[in-house]
């Protein structure tokens, strides 16, 4: 990290996070909700299981029985969540 932190700096002229920014295996790094995991062909990109409990947790509360008071608002409220979710 100390090697390739300088040269981003000074030679692209980028600001690095130092905080956020890490350099570890790929198997390990979480990027936009997703993870790196190691296939036949290589590397392969899928949702990071973090991402998914997530939003497992979110269409569940929001499909809680008991939670349902106005149909349209509900409905209005799960196609938020859902809309743009990968289907794999």
């Amino acid at each position: 990290m100390e090697h390739i932190v300088p040269f981003i700096e000074k030679k692209l002229f980028l600001k690095v996070n130092r905080e956020k920014t890490a350099v570890a295996y790929a198997g390990k790094i979480k990027f936009l909700g997703y993870g790196f995991y190691k296939g036949r062909k290589g590397f392969a990109l899928r949702v990071h299981a973090k991402s998914k409990a997530k939003m497992k947790a979110r269409v569940r509360e929001l499909t809680n029985r008991r939670m349902v008071n106005d149909y349209e608002k509900w409905k209005a409220d799960l196609k938020q969540c859902v809309v743009g979710w990968p289907t794999n």
